[in-house]
């Protein structure tokens, strides 16, 4: 709805948004696979709008495919901008040069909860279950360093 009335410059609704702008956009989806991700970037950046290609792209929502369609990206210097991944990996910025989200990342959560248990709730003993991948590494690490 917002892009039809952004490029609706004569039906007197927000004419005035965006004046010189026509918003166009190309969906695909990855169904989670890394491949597919892959895939779809290569189409997205080569294929989409006549070969020209996307400026941006908002997406994806889950880490493995984040950082499969960066890879893409990186090369053809795509913006991409998530709104679900929030792998602490995806914050560095020599592999993710392009990389950006609406979210926080698993280590500003973990900074987060360190410091409302401790000063909110006053809690002094917790108990921390982790996994060994980055959100559960790379967590944990932030916790453990802010609750010292």
């Amino acid at each position: 709805m917002a892009i039809k009335e952004i490029n609706n410059k004569s039906d007197g609704n927000f004419d005035d948004l965006l004046p010189n702008v026509s918003i166009k956009y190309s969906i695909k989806r990855t169904n989670g696979g890394y491949f597919q991700s892959v895939q779809k970037a290569i189409e997205l950046t080569t294929v989409a709008f006549n070969k020209t290609g996307i400026d941006a792209c908002i997406g994806a929502q889950s880490n493995t495919e984040s950082k499969a369609i960066a890879q893409i990206f990186n090369a053809f210097s795509t913006i991409q901008i998530s709104y679900g991944s929030t792998s602490s990996s995806l914050s560095y910025r020599d592999p993710f040069p392009y990389f950006f989200r609406t979210c926080i990342s698993d280590a500003a959560q973990s900074l987060a909860m360190a410091n409302m248990i401790y000063n909110y709730f006053g809690w002094r003993k917790v108990s921390i279950f982790s996994s060994t991948d980055s959100y559960g590494s790379d967590g944990i690490y932030v916790f453990k360093n802010e609750a010292q």
